[in-house]
Protein backbone atom coordinates (compact mmCIF):
# COMPACT_ATOMS: atom_id res chain seq x y z
CA UNK A 1 0.00 0.00 0.00
CA UNK A 2 1.25 3.52 -0.99
CA UNK A 3 0.01 6.05 1.08
CA UNK A 4 0.82 10.35 0.88
CA UNK A 5 -0.13 13.61 2.17
CA UNK A 6 -0.70 16.76 0.74
CA UNK A 7 1.13 19.72 2.90
CA UNK A 8 -1.23 22.38 2.48
CA UNK A 9 -4.68 20.54 3.66
CA UNK A 10 -3.54 17.29 4.96
CA UNK A 11 -5.36 15.53 2.95
CA UNK A 12 -4.08 11.74 2.72
CA UNK A 13 -4.39 9.45 -0.59
CA UNK A 14 -3.56 5.54 -0.71
CA UNK A 15 -3.55 3.19 -3.24
CA UNK A 16 -1.83 -0.28 -4.30
CA UNK A 17 0.27 1.82 -7.11
CA UNK A 18 1.87 5.14 -7.70
CA UNK A 19 -0.86 5.31 -11.19
CA UNK A 20 -3.60 5.12 -8.11
CA UNK A 21 -2.26 7.56 -6.05
CA UNK A 22 -1.64 10.29 -8.44
CA UNK A 23 -5.47 8.92 -10.38
CA UNK A 24 -7.09 10.35 -6.67
CA UNK A 25 -4.83 13.36 -6.67
CA UNK A 26 -6.32 14.50 -10.39
CA UNK A 27 -10.28 12.84 -8.32
CA UNK A 28 -9.76 15.03 -5.65
CA UNK A 29 -9.26 18.36 -7.29
CA UNK A 30 -11.93 20.78 -6.70
CA UNK A 31 -12.61 22.01 -9.68
CA UNK A 32 -13.17 19.35 -13.16
CA UNK A 33 -10.79 16.93 -13.30
CA UNK A 34 -8.64 16.97 -15.63
CA UNK A 35 -9.49 14.32 -17.98
CA UNK A 36 -6.45 11.66 -17.85
CA UNK A 37 -3.32 11.22 -15.52
CA UNK A 38 -1.14 12.32 -18.05
CA UNK A 39 -2.92 15.53 -18.78
CA UNK A 40 -2.98 15.98 -14.86
CA UNK A 41 0.54 15.37 -14.44
CA UNK A 42 1.48 17.88 -17.11
CA UNK A 43 -0.90 20.47 -15.70
CA UNK A 44 0.69 20.26 -12.04
CA UNK A 45 4.32 20.32 -13.60
CA UNK A 46 3.20 23.42 -15.45
CA UNK A 47 2.17 25.09 -12.28
CA UNK A 48 4.72 23.71 -9.68
CA UNK A 49 7.36 25.80 -12.73
CA UNK A 50 5.43 28.78 -12.25
CA UNK A 51 5.02 28.93 -8.23
CA UNK A 52 8.18 27.99 -7.18
CA UNK A 53 10.44 27.65 -10.15
CA UNK A 54 10.92 23.67 -9.10
CA UNK A 55 11.53 20.68 -11.69
CA UNK A 56 8.55 17.92 -11.23
CA UNK A 57 9.19 14.85 -14.07
CA UNK A 58 5.50 13.46 -15.47
CA UNK A 59 7.62 10.63 -17.51
CA UNK A 60 5.61 8.67 -14.81
CA UNK A 61 3.60 8.71 -11.63
CA UNK A 62 6.71 7.21 -9.37
CA UNK A 63 8.98 9.61 -10.36
CA UNK A 64 5.71 12.84 -10.40
CA UNK A 65 5.20 11.79 -6.98
CA UNK A 66 9.06 11.33 -5.94
CA UNK A 67 9.54 15.07 -7.26
CA UNK A 68 6.50 16.56 -5.56
CA UNK A 69 7.76 14.97 -2.26
CA UNK A 70 11.57 16.87 -3.13
CA UNK A 71 9.55 20.42 -3.67
CA UNK A 72 7.82 19.80 -0.29
CA UNK A 73 4.07 19.54 -1.62
CA UNK A 74 3.24 16.27 -0.58
CA UNK A 75 4.97 13.67 2.00
CA UNK A 76 5.41 9.84 1.21
CA UNK A 77 4.07 8.32 4.16
CA UNK A 78 4.31 4.71 3.08
CA UNK A 79 6.14 3.32 0.14
CA UNK A 80 9.19 3.35 -2.06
Amino acid sequence: MLKVRWMDNGDVLEGSSWEEIVDAMRLSVRLEPDPDVKTYMAAVKRRVKEWNKSVVRDDNCKNFIIDLAKCGFIEILEGE
